[in-house]
């Protein structure tokens, strides 16, 4: 079902390891995993290779954020 994807946006807890279970399979698909600030404003750590999205977001800034991870991506250079 992601095989086809530009990217994915997460928004389950990173603890359950899906977004990593995701990186894993699909490597070269971005994942944009949405966490919430601490009590200190500071935000959780995301599995590797994923991008952070501080919840709450606008549906705008969701799609902005999927932009810039597919953006990026096509500016990398091959492998």
């Amino acid at each position: 079902a992601l095989a086809g994807a530009d990217a994915v946006l997460h928004n389950l807890s990173p603890d359950l390891g899906i977004a990593t279970a995701i990186r894993r399979r699909y490597p070269g698909i971005p994942v944009v995993v949405e966490v919430r600030r601490r009590a200190d404003g500071s935000l959780p750590p995301v599995p590797e290779g994923c991008v952070p999205l501080v919840y709450p977001s606008s549906v705008k800034g969701q799609i902005d954020a999927l932009w810039r991870v597919i953006t990026d991506r096509r500016r990398q250079p091959a492998p």
